[in-house]
C-alpha cells in the first residue's frame, strides 16, 4: 500500500510539471512554433525525467525478485567465480564452505578455504593441489574415520520421510506395484527404499547415465538423461534424490517422470533448497570436494572439464520445483522447508491425478 501511495503520488507530480513545460514553452508565433515545440519537448522530457527518478529515489518500484534458479558450471571456472565475488556472497559462501571442510574434513577448513580462494589458477589446478593438501593431512593424522557406508547412507534417507513413506506403503502391497529411482548413483537409497517397502528386486529399478554393478536389491537400467526407457504408467512411485538439479532439460524429464507414472503415484524429490548466487556456488565447491578430494569419481581434470560446459547443475527454489512437477502434470502433496544441513536439502511430494 505503501507503494502504492508514492506511485499514484509521483503520478500526480508528473502530470502538473507536464502542464508547466506546455506552457512555459507555449510559441509566441508562427514563427516560432518549431523552436516552441522542440522547448517544449526538452523542457517536459527533462522535467519528467527527474519526476521519475525522484520516484524511484522515493522506492516506488520494487526491488526485482531473487532469480528461482541458478545455473552452476560456466567458462572461467568454479575458483575463477568465487575469487572474482564480492563482499557479503563472498563472505558467506566462504563462511559455509570452511565449515564443510571441517565437518567432512577433519579440520581441512582453513587449508581447504584458503586453496579455494587463493590457490593456483584453474580448476584443475586448484582442485590438485587441494587433493594433494588433503592426502598430506590424512597421513599427517593417522587415517580417517571412515565414511558412513552405502547402508547407512541409505538409512538415513529413509529415517527423513516416515510421513512419506506411510502415505506409499499400502499402495507398495498391490500387486504390480514398482518403484524407479531417477538418477540413483550408487544405488544406496534405491536399495533402501525398497526394502522399507519390502519390494522384491523384481519391482525395483535403478537407472542413471553412469552404468553400475550388479545389485541384488534392484534392477539397474542404463538412461541417456532425456528419456526415460520405460512404459506408460509402469511405476508406483518415482523418487529423485539429489538428481534433478543435474537435469539437462528438467522440464523434459519431469514430463517423463509423469508419462512412466500409473495413476496415483507419487513422485518423491529430495534437492537442494536454495537457489541465489552464492549457495549455488557453495554447492559446487561440494560437489568438486566429494568427487575430486575425498573421492575419486572425477580427477581434477574431468571435473574441470565438466564444469566449464556450463552445464553442470541448475539450482532451484522449492517454489520452482513444485512449479516444475505441477506443470508435469502432478498434484503438491507435500513441501518442507530447506533443513538446516550442509546442502539445505528439502524434500517434497507430489502425486499423479486417478
Amino acid at each position: 500500500m505503501e507503494n502504492l501511495a508514492t506511485i499514484l503520488a509521483c503520478a500526480l507530480v508528473l502530470l502538473i510539471l507536464l502542464a508547466v513545460a506546455l506552457a512555459l514553452a507555449a510559441p509566441a508565433g508562427p514563427a516560432s512554433g518549431g523552436a516552441g515545440l522542440a522547448g517544449c519537448a526538452l523542457t517536459a522530457g527533462a522535467l519528467a525525467a527527474c519526476a521519475l527518478a525522484a520516484c524511484a529515489l522515493a522506492g516506488a518500484a520494487p526491488a526485482p525478485a531473487p532469480s528461482a534458479r541458478v545455473m552452476g558450471g560456466g567458462p572461467g571456472g568454479l575458483f575463477a567465480r568465487l575469487r572474482a565475488m564480492k563482499g557479503g556472497p563472498r563472505r558467506r559462501v566462504l563462511d559455509r564452505a570452511h565449515h564443510f571442510y571441517n565437518t567432512v574434513g577433519r579440520g581441512f577448513g582453513r587449508e581447504g578455504v584458503r586453496l579455494a580462494s587463493t590457490g593456483p589458477p584453474g580448476d584443475a589446478a586448484t582442485l590438485a593441489a587441494m587433493r594433494v593438501a588433503w592426502a598430506a593431512r590424512q597421513r599427517a593424522r593417522g587415517p580417517a574415520p571412515p565414511r558412513a557406508s552405502c547402508e547407512e547412507r541409505g538409512a538415513a534417507r529413509v529415517a527423513d520421510i516416515p510421513g512419506y513413506l506411510s502415505r506409499v506403503r499400502a499402495p507398495a502391497r498391490r500387486a504390480g506395484f514398482k518403484y524407479l529411482d531417477v538418477g540413483s548413483s550408487e544405488g544406496c537409497i534405491t536399495a533402501a527404499l525398497a526394502a522399507a517397502l519390502s519390494l522384491p528386486k523384481s519391482q525395483a529399478v535403478a537407472c542413471d547415465v553412469v552404468g553400475q554393478a550388479p545389485n541384488t536389491a534392484f534392477e539397474f537400467v542404463l538412461a541417456d538423461g532425456r528419456s526415460l526407457p520405460f512404459a506408460d504408467g509402469e511405476f508406483g512411485l518415482v523418487s529423485m534424490f539429489m538428481s534433478a538439479h543435474h537435469f539437462a532439460d528438467a522440464r523434459q524429464m519431469f514430463a517423463e517422470a509423469f508419462r512412466v507414472s500409473a495413476p496415483g503415484a507419487f513422485l518423491l524429490l529430495r534437492e537442494h533448497g536454495r537457489a541465489d548466487e552464492a549457495s549455488a556456488l557453495y554447492y559446487d565447491l561440494v560437489h568438486a570436494f566429494y568427487e575430486t578430494t575425498q573421492g575419486d569419481e572425477s580427477t581434477p581434470e574431468q571435473f574441470a572439464a565438466k564444469y566449464s560446459m556450463g552445464r553442470f547443475a541448475h539450482y532451484r527454489t522449492i517454489g520452482e520445483w513444485v512449479r516444475l512437477a505441477t506443470d508435469a502434470g502432478f498434484e503438491a502433496v507435500d513441501e518442507g522447508a530447506p533443513r538446516d544441513d550442509n546442502f539445505d536439502s528439502v524434500y517434497a511430494l507430489f502425486r499423479r491425478p486417478d
